[in-house]
């Protein structure tokens, strides 16, 4: 800022920085059950205006997220260890903690145990969002989709692994809670000929277990 006077002392002329601002006057929208196309639109809104690439965690999912394996191959989320890692934990705590906050308060631990943000905005969009012939529908397409549980030769284990435990999710979502053990065989079935030995192994050593719908 530059100030020019006169003789007298008086402001002859003067130049002021230009200032940008974000004017986020949105409301925090809360979901009220019956109302969920507006809540999603308002949701939009207010996530994207505070901090976009929130928003694009929610709608795309954090596949920065730092990851590893351990030694029966199931994927954990390791600590981060260099300052991108921690921000994008910290955007990700983000963008799930503002979804949890809007949900009622009955419902809360219904998704409460969900890490991603992403996975907890389709599961609200699950509960809320269809008609009972959309969710009888969804539950039909995801037994089927369970019964018929491959893993493909392009995947791998940890992401034929990371796929069942997101199934898992959307069945819970839906209230369909398959037992433990069902769980367990489900899995053992889709590996291919080549993990049979493996596959067996683990079994007699009770070393899988995967996360079922609790």
């Amino acid at each position: 800022m530059t100030i020019e006077t006169g003789p007298s002392g008086e402001v002859v002329n003067h130049t002021l920085p230009q200032v940008t601002t974000v004017n986020n006057t949105a409301k925090f929208p809360y979901l009220k059950v019956g109302e969920y196309d507006v809540w999603a639109m308002k949701m939009q809104n207010y996530i994207s205006s505070t901090d976009l690439q929130c928003w694009n965690v929610v709608m795309k999912g954090n596949h920065a997220r730092p990851t590893t394996t351990d030694s029966n191959g199931k994927i954990v989320y390791r600590d981060p260890v260099s300052a991108d890692e921690y921000l994008v934990l910290q955007r990700e705590s983000k963008a799930r903690s503002t979804l949890i906050s809007a949900l009622p308060d009955e419902h809360m631990s219904d998704f409460n145990h969900m890490i991603d943000a992403k996975d907890i905005w389709d599961a609200i969009k699950a509960k809320f969002g269809s008609n009972e012939e959309s969710r009888k529908l969804q539950k039909t397409m995801l037994k089927q989709a369970f019964a018929e549980f491959k893993m493909t030769s392009e995947e791998g284990l940890d992401k034929c692994y990371e796929r069942m435990q997101k199934m898992l999710t959307q069945m819970n979502s839906l209230k369909i809670k398959p037992e433990q053990e069902e769980v367990n065989m489900c899995f053992l079935r889709a590996l291919p000929e080549s993990w049979r030995q493996v596959s067996l192994s683990l079994r007699a050593r009770g070393g899988l277990d995967l996360e079922g719908p609790g």
